[in-house]
């Protein structure tokens, strides 16, 4: 068995903000990780896809914010397909975009998926369904960083702040 780790966040940017105050969540950004490597969390953001490292925090001045890490175990197949779809993203990024327009329609509880494009809630879903990892009660599309959170299967790690989580791995 391998594990995948789910960090759902509150981030303090404006747009941030905005989504929760939208969504009504506690958490507004949700980023995945692989077992081999828990230091580099994959998500969207405005800009695209992105890489995310909680230690770079740790060298900055940031207000912590707070976050909840997730694990799930799925077999080996599932894992070297969430890997491999990662990495096919990974090498083809200028070709993936941030999803505003599935975003904003996930709110209303309306399906909206592009091949290529994501909002990070719903990347994170994707990845864990089309993977393998495990099968979702709605289509992936609709998945903000609350319900992630409600998931069977999925196991507490840590909850504190991002900030925190980084100090643990130092």
């Amino acid at each position: 068995m391998k594990r995948i780790m789910i960090m759902l966040t509150r981030l303090p940017s404006f747009s941030s903000k905005i989504i929760s105050l939208l969504t009504g969540c506690r958490y507004n950004h949700a980023s995945l990780a692989l077992e081999d490597g828990p230091e580099t969390f994959y998500s969207f953001t405005f800009k695209g896809f992105s890489q995310e490292h909680p230690k770079g925090l740790l060298k900055k001045e940031h207000n912590p914010f707070p976050c909840s890490i997730y694990t799930i175990d799925v077999s080996e197949r599932a894992y070297q397909n969430a890997t491999n779809m990662i990495e096919d993203i990974k090498t083809n990024k200028e070709q993936y975009h941030y999803s505003t327009a599935g975003l904003l329609l996930s709110m209303l509880h309306i399906p909206f998926k592009s091949r290529k494009q994501f909002f990070c809630s719903h990347f994170v879903a994707d990845i864990l369904e089309r993977s393998g990892a495990l099968s979702l009660r709605k289509k992936s599309c609709l998945y903000r960083p609350g319900d992630l959170q409600k998931i069977k299967g999925l196991s507490l790690f840590f909850s504190g702040t991002v900030q925190g989580y980084a100090q643990s791995l130092a």
